[in-house]
């Protein structure tokens, strides 16, 4: 199952063997196995990131032949990274209880927030740093937002439906995401 292809045309994503899940690199017609987890995304420069079962949190990024274990937020034992841009930052999600959404960048974590209730999750991240996903509301809605310079925008306050599903984030601004049956494009204004 490939999940994500940079522009050196590496991919990368999970194989299934007898002893389970794999992660693999797809380069130039060879697959190299990354050992036992998932890859998720890969940047450019080619660093991939995902989970492992090797130890420690289980939050993980490959990078020139090595596993490197990302860490956890403070308060806890692990969390999912989703998203990498061309910077290295990784956005991802976290909680046994409630989900929040994170930003990573070179070790340090950033609770991104909520819009008033108490779950948000990431689906992408750009190369600007915006991070796109869906928060809670106070009423118990689910609106998708976009977190900019430490501040997280309602983008159904932009004109984006509440009921969207996002998906994914350009560099420009562009979100895709799903609404019903529809495929859905928006861009932001800069």
């Amino acid at each position: 199952m490939a999940t994500a292809v940079n522009d050196r045309g590496q991919v990368v994503g999970t194989r299934y063997t007898a002893e389970g899940a794999h992660a693999f690199l797809w380069q130039d017609g060879t697959m190299t196995d990354l050992g036992t987890g998932y890859a998720g995304d890969v940047n450019d420069r080619g660093q991939i990131i995902g989970r492992n079962a090797m130890g420690g949190t289980g939050a993980t990024m490959w990078f020139r032949g090595r596993v490197y274990d990302l860490g956890a937020p403070p308060g806890l034992d692990d969390w999912r990274p989703i998203a990498i841009n061309e910077r290295g930052w990784i956005a991802g999600n976290g909680g046994s209880i409630t989900e929040r959404a994170y930003l990573w960048r070179a070790g340090a974590f950033r609770d991104l927030g909520t819009l008033g209730g108490p779950t948000a999750s990431v689906v992408d991240i750009n190369d600007r740093g915006q991070v796109l996903g869906l928060s809670e509301t106070a009423a118990g809605g689910l609106h998708p937002f976009l977190w900019q310079g430490g501040a997280m925008i309602d983008l159904t306050t932009r004109g984006i439906p509440e009921d969207v599903t996002v998906n994914a984030l350009g560099n420009r601004g562009e979100i895709l995401g799903t609404v019903g049956e529809h495929a859905g494009y928006y861009r932001l204004e800069r």
